[in-house]
């Protein structure tokens, strides 16, 4: 469970009980799978995983970790290559949005319907805010780290984070093409992590960081 979460406060709104956070896992997987979808409404994010995925520079297949992933929770829109590594701090919810997110918990498919989209659209921006310190919340910006501590890592607290994952070339190269390949694909990265991040932030007005990482093994 992410250290960063108001443990009492999610106490208080009854989504940790006797020290079980099964009802909070679900919860923020719940609201992870609706913001996902809400996103995709906004930004269709599979035709940019479709540009990595069909593209002659060879990203292979990655398979990221629950490490890797920072967050731990399962993605819901089938993308091979671009996962978002926020944690979901959903206790600070309402009590009516949280009853309405334990409805959806008794459904069998998960529509994203209106009344979820209002919830989304209201509540994302505070909710991706990883704006808890020392046991209250602070106004003031600060970089937090996503995976190794490294300086590619650091994402200010209230950004949307998004990696682009990608493996070993699939091809046989030679020493010269195997160069080439590299060389080409950092160029591409850039352009493309900058299309997608200039996209997010313009159709939902927040900041948003895009990494990469090539998964070796």
């Amino acid at each position: 469970m992410n250290e960063k979460i108001n443990k009492k406060l999610a106490i208080n709104k009854g989504l940790i009980l006797d020290n079980n956070f099964d009802l909070y896992i679900k919860l923020e997987n719940l609201y992870k799978n609706l913001f996902e979808k809400y996103l995709n409404t906004k930004i269709n994010l599979n035709i940019y995983d479709e540009k990595l995925k069909n593209s002659d520079l060879d990203f292979g297949l990655p398979s990221p970790t629950k490490k890797q992933l920072t967050s731990g929770l399962n993605e819901y829109l089938d993308l091979k290559y671009i996962y978002i590594l926020n944690n979901f701090f959903i206790e600070k919810l309402d009590n009516e949005d949280i009853n309405s997110l334990k409805d959806e918990l008794e459904k069998d498919v998960i529509d994203l319907n209106e009344n979820l989209i209002n919830i989304i659209e209201r509540t994302y921006k505070e909710i991706i805010n990883n704006n808890y310190y020392k046991g209250s919340y602070i106004e003031k910006n600060y970089n937090v780290c996503y995976g190794d501590i490294t300086l590619d890592s650091y994402a200010p607290n209230n950004a949307l984070v998004l990696k682009i994952f990608y493996g070993k070339n699939t091809k046989e190269f030679n020493h010269e093409e195997f160069i080439k390949n590299i060389k080409e694909k950092k160029i591409f990265l850039q352009k493309f992590s900058e299309e997608l991040k200039e996209e997010i932030e313009k159709n939902l007005n927040i900041k948003c960081v895009v990494f990469n990482e090539k998964i070796s093994n």
